[in-house]
């Protein structure tokens, strides 16, 4: 429409943008890349990549003609110590900010690493998220799985242990589902 007025918004560069907001405009747009490791970095960039990868009409074709069984699978063959934990909830809690009213999973080998490594983890991890933005526990209540809900985008993160509950990585839709230590 050639007679529709141009809006200005007032705003201050980017160059004077304060470190707290420069974070918050990051996690509104689900970017949270910034938080990998100097030796992170190249795995989260090669899952990023592969995640768009498949989701294309070429990928997905290509699955269905050789019959393909694990297409959806990207594994990390990393050592004690490196962050494999940490970058599995930076791309989880990534996922449920970018695909809002997301339902996904976190899974892990023993339902003590929940309280005793994730719920810890997620806290310090993101700490310096805005309000909304910041994965908060919820203990397991009706018919849902513990887990990590995002109200800025009304996202739930379950979390499972799959020693006690083997069974909870089956049953409803999601979203996605990340696991971390799955060797066990």
């Amino acid at each position: 429409m050639a007679d529709t007025p141009v809006r200005h918004i007032e705003a201050p560069p980017v160059a004077e943008w304060s470190d707290e907001e420069i974070f918050s405009r990051l996690y509104m747009a689900g970017d949270l890349s910034w938080k990998c490791l100097e030796h992170q970095r190249p795995y989260f960039d090669a899952f990023m990549e592969w995640n768009k990868l498949r989701n294309t009409k070429a990928a997905r074709a290509h699955v269905r003609e050789v019959g393909a069984k694990y297409d959806h699978l990207f594994m990390l063959e990393w050592g004690r110590r490196t962050g494999k934990t940490a970058m599995c909830l930076l791309i989880a809690v990534m996922f449920s900010i970018l695909r809002p009213g997301s339902r996904g999973m976190l899974f892990t080998g023993k339902q003590k690493n929940i309280g005793g490594i994730l719920v810890p983890l997620c806290r310090k991890l993101f700490a310096d998220a805005p309000a909304g933005y910041e994965p908060i526990y919820r203990g397991t209540h009706g018919a849902d799985h513990e887990g990590l809900h995002i109200d800025a985008t009304d996202s739930y993160i379950k979390l499972v242990g799959t020693d006690l509950h083997p069974g909870a990585t089956r049953g409803q839709f999601l979203d996605f589902a990340i696991g971390t230590e799955a060797a066990f």
